[in-house]
């Protein structure tokens, strides 16, 4: 007895990683999302499958997904291959060359465009969208071409990347982590530095880390977008390397006690005052509005 279509299993030859096993239920349940990866994570086999397993499941009229690059030729040395790869065991799979255009057997299709020709996206629709390297595509492109692609499926988008200094991915970046404190349910950001994923074992990493100037190791292995600032006074990893850092009771007992204040004048800015005490600083308060208020409390832990 044959089964019907609805019976078949396939399997698809995709082993994620223990970061990537982390990724994907934060891109099934979240409409933007914001990856910053290092260099190897995986960021491309991760985002081609999620739009493979997306564009499947999609029961809607002819579903479109497009995965975009900074240039056309690369979108198709990065991802064209991937695709096909991950979608050989479907029946009834199809893929266009000349278009780069995989059609799948519930006549979904999953486009690899570059951005050097966003115009070529004008008018269409979208269910979802992938922007890698997102350091390198111009903003407008996302803002003037692919948001409006989203408007009529409420579709969704994963921008990815690896810093590239304080540039349009950084910005965004930055408002991601904004929306998330909106939003949670909407925007997610994920971080995924080399020392922290487990993918490049320690000995290579270290390696690289003697072989490579330190501003790109940082850059490309840390996820530090200051690294290649000249502004910057503070990094990332020592900032990451002081959180990490424990003190006990008695190496804080005798250090001075500080307050700092950054006050607030106007408008919708906030008034934030930070305890310390020695090398320990405990958490921020926050106030807002010109409320005239009195603060009276004794120092964390009495």
């Amino acid at each position: 007895m044959k089964k019907r279509p609805s019976d078949l299993v396939v399997t698809i030859p995709y082993h994620p990683r223990a970061a990537q096993q982390k990724i994907h239920p934060q891109l099934e349940t979240h409409r933007f999302c914001v990856l910053v990866t290092h260099r190897q994570l995986g960021k491309t086999v991760c985002a081609v499958n999620h739009l493979l397993k997306q564009a499947l499941q999609n029961a809607r009229p002819h579903p479109r997904y497009f995965y975009l690059a900074p240039f056309l030729k690369q979108a198709k040395m990065i991802a064209w291959d991937y695709l096909k790869r991950y979608s050989a065991p479907l029946p009834g799979v199809s893929a266009n060359e000349a278009e780069l255009c995989l059609r799948l057997p519930n006549g979904a299709r999953i486009w690899v465009c570059g951005a050097d020709n966003p115009d070529a996206l004008r008018g269409t629709y979208a269910d979802g969208v992938v922007l890698d390297e997102y350091a390198q595509i111009k903003p407008d492109v996302f803002t003037e071409i692919i948001r409006p692609m989203l408007l009529s499926r409420e579709g969704w988008a994963v921008f990815m990347g690896t810093p590239k200094g304080q540039n349009a991915f950084f910005e965004l970046f930055n408002r991601a982590q904004k929306a998330t404190q909106q939003e949670p349910s909407v925007w997610w950001v994920g971080v995924f530095r080399a020392d922290e994923s487990g993918v490049i074992a320690p000995g290579e990493l270290e390696r690289l880390r003697r072989e490579t100037p330190e501003n790109i190791f940082r850059q490309e292995y840390l996820c530090d977008f200051t690294a290649s600032a000249e502004n910057i006074l503070i990094p990332i990893d020592a900032v990451s390397a002081a959180c990490a850092r424990t003190y006990a009771p008695t190496e804080l007992r005798f250090a001075p006690k500080i307050i700092g204040v950054d006050p607030a004048r106007f408008g919708d800015d906030r008034s934030v005052i930070c305890l310390r005490q020695g090398l320990k600083a405990w958490g921020r308060w926050y106030f807002g509005g010109l409320t005239i208020w009195t603060w009276r409390s004794g120092w964390p832990g009495r």
